[in-house]
């Protein structure tokens, strides 16, 4: 489970917090992360499920103006935040943005460790 481990520590030290600020911020009303409870085939398999809900759906469709700032404020070494970000993307195997009425949801495949 050696992927659960490198998802998890990306997601602690690096979405977590940008994504409590947003939620503080008042822009985002809630963040859901699931995982899958029965097994399935590799074709259909998934890790995560994301499910975000925003206040509505222009701020879930729009760039977020306060991004940046939320992000020096709470990585004031700018490398580590974009050396952690690239890290988070070289674990995703697959990603889905799936539109929904009231949320948006983003689902990641994780490479697996062998």
């Amino acid at each position: 489970m050696h992927e659960h481990v490198a998802i998890n520590s990306v997601f602690f030290a690096l979405a977590r917090p940008l994504l409590k600020k947003v939620i503080d911020s008042g822009r985002m009303l809630s963040v859901t992360i699931e995982t899958p409870a029965n097994d399935m085939t590799e074709e259909s398999h998934w890790d995560y499920r994301v499910t975000i809900r925003f206040k509505n759906s222009t701020l879930a469709t729009t760039e977020n103006p306060d991004e940046g700032k939320m992000i020096k404020q709470l990585w004031p070494a700018e490398e580590k935040y974009v050396r952690e970000e690239q890290r988070r993307f070289e674990i995703l195997l697959s990603h889905w943005d799936l539109s929904g009425h009231r949320y948006y949801t983003a689902v990641a495949r994780i490479k697996r460790q062998c």
